[in-house]
């Protein structure tokens, strides 16, 4: 029984340096600040998503306080947020009225399942009449598309205060999933 619990306990502690929290003061001192420039602040890739896809497929995200990213200040508003991958690194265009307004460097990119982040969201309850016009409108949808278009992949923003210093936002699209870290405050 003895070998038992020290084995246990030997386990317990080695898995804890592995889940040990992340450093988010380094991970954010070593991203740097992208000194792309674009023409006439157009994403150059924004006329073939609206041409491959029924409506746009850049999510709409709101923040309702500034974010800070090294010498970059995000005020708060709307803004549709579009992934892209330049020279090998994934940047987070943030498109206000259509041009690009800020370009955040991505922390962290993983692939995940698609529409992982659906598991963890509750359905929400129809009435009689509203899972009548759904079903009508898929059968539609099924059998009567006229259009060689697509919908766009699915996507998901997830945003959460780490701790006094830093915010955390999460951004699926498809089966990427971008991370990013701003500072709380601007110093």
């Amino acid at each position: 029984m003895r070998k038992l619990i020290i084995t246990l306990l030997g386990i317990f502690l080695s898995t804890q340096s592995v889940l040990a929290a992340k450093d988010y003061e380094k991970l954010y001192n070593e991203a740097e600040v992208p000194k792309i420039k674009l023409m006439h602040n157009l994403d150059p890739y924004q006329n073939e998503d609206y041409y491959n896809y029924t409506w746009a497929p850049y999510p709409l995200f709101r923040t309702a306080t500034a974010l800070y990213f090294k010498d970059i200040t995000i005020p708060p508003g709307y803004y549709l947020l579009a992934a892209r991958t330049i020279k090998d690194k994934d940047y987070i265009f943030f498109k206000e009225s259509g041009k690009v307004k800020f370009i955040i460097p991505v922390i962290e990119t993983d692939i995940v399942l698609e529409d992982s982040y659906q598991r963890k969201m509750p359905t929400p309850k129809l009435t009689k009449t509203e899972n009548v016009k759904k079903k009508i409108a898929s059968f539609f949808k099924n059998h009567m598309s006229n259009s060689k278009k697509q919908d766009p992949p699915s996507s998901f923003i997830q945003a959460q205060k780490l701790d006094e210093n830093f915010h955390e936002i999460i951004y699926y699209y498809g089966n990427k999933k971008y991370t990013m870290y701003f500072r709380t405050s601007s110093f």
